[in-house]
């Protein structure tokens, strides 16, 4: 969706970069430096009590909210113990097996072994039409919650199951391929449906400009499994609400509270900088004044930029990545802006 136009994001670094360079190579550095010292103040107090202040109205006021109603969603579960024993799994034991046509097992392979390697599209494909998971101290659970009948534990079909790159950036590809899984038994468990539900309350908790979840159901329920079984037994609606739904609340709020923050303090010390021009008449060498300046202005287009960047982010978060040409797909296109835009930086992980 405008992709075609991913040319304008390298562009404008270019622009910014030059212009900006250029423009404090001719004013100098003495004059360029005090400019900069203001902004990158700005900066760095605005980025450090956006954390704080962020972090204090998650945690005041919407985080035991959205545990008491998560609690209250999976309220319609009568017994979510088989989940909240899914971390204790030794998913070293997962096995898969490959049979003949008579169905005789010819070997079993454990899903450590398993060829890791991306396709050209960035995706594993998954065989799991005989899964043994006999070892893994599952018959422990509720197999019937689980939609598993305790005699298919050596030989569970559950189809097939993709595995994406993006999946494996923040998850282990062992926890990915059981959540999927246990997301296709689900279906022939009693408390499916009530589960379905618990999942989409997760979603309907967030605003809808934070995106909340995408995609089907079974999506969903995917994405509950994997942090129910590396979040250990802290507790289901607290494991859901701090590895979904907090940081989808979060970083747009800190982000938001940050260019707050950032305008206010910026115009306070742009007034203390105006004070302090006095120092522009300490006299430097023409040509290593406006060189030192053209070095200042580089570092002040990186600033530009990042800011930049950073508004992009609120607006694609705001209008669910929708709108033409301002989208994260168009930026991906891009051969250098996309670098900056996905800095892990940008994300002000707490």
């Amino acid at each position: 969706m405008g992709t075609q136009f991913s040319w304008f994001y390298d562009l404008l670094i270019i622009i910014v970069v030059v212009g900006v360079t250029f423009r404090c190579f001719k004013r100098g550095f003495v004059s360029t430096v005090v400019g900069m010292v203001a902004v990158i103040v700005s900066f760095l107090l605005a980025l450090f009590l956006s954390g704080l202040t962020a972090g204090a109205i998650y945690n005041g006021l919407i985080r035991n909210r959205a545990i008491d109603y998560i609690d209250q969603s999976l309220g319609g579960i009568t017994d979510t113990a088989p989940l909240s024993m899914l971390p204790e799994l030794d998913l070293s034991q997962i096995m898969l097996n490959e049979v003949s046509q008579s169905g005789e097992l010819i070997r079993s392979t454990p899903l450590s072994d398993i060829d890791k390697t991306l396709d050209t599209v960035g995706k594993i494909d998954v065989n799991l039409n005989s899964v043994d998971l006999s070892g893994t101290g599952i018959d422990k659970l509720d197999l019937e919650f689980l939609g598993i009948d305790i005699e298919d534990l050596s030989s569970i079909n559950a189809g097939r199951a993709t595995i994406t790159a993006a999946e494996l950036v923040n998850n282990d590809f062992e926890t990915l391929v059981l959540a999927k899984l246990l997301t296709n038994t689900l279906q022939n468990g009693a408390e499916f449906d009530a589960l379905v539900g618990a999942v989409n309350a997760v979603g309907d908790f967030v605003p809808q400009i934070s995106g909340s979840f995408s995609g089907a159901a079974n999506d969903a329920i995917t994405q509950v499994m994997v942090t129910i079984i590396e979040s250990g037994r802290d507790g289901i609606s607290a494991a859901l609400v701090d590895n979904i739904i907090k940081p989808v609340i979060l970083i747009p709020m800190r982000t938001l509270i940050f260019f707050i923050l950032f305008v206010i303090i910026c115009l306070v010390t742009s007034f203390i900088a105006k004070k302090l021009e006095i120092i522009n008449r300490i006299p430097l060498v023409g040509g290593v004044n406006s060189f030192l300046g053209g070095l200042t202005g580089l570092l002040k287009s990186a600033v530009i930029i990042l800011l930049v960047c950073i508004g992009l982010n609120i607006l694609i978060t705001i209008t669910g990545n929708n709108i033409i040409f301002i989208n994260t797909m168009t930026i991906e296109e891009s051969f250098i802006f996309r670098h900056i835009y996905n800095f892990e930086f940008l994300s002000f992980a707490s």
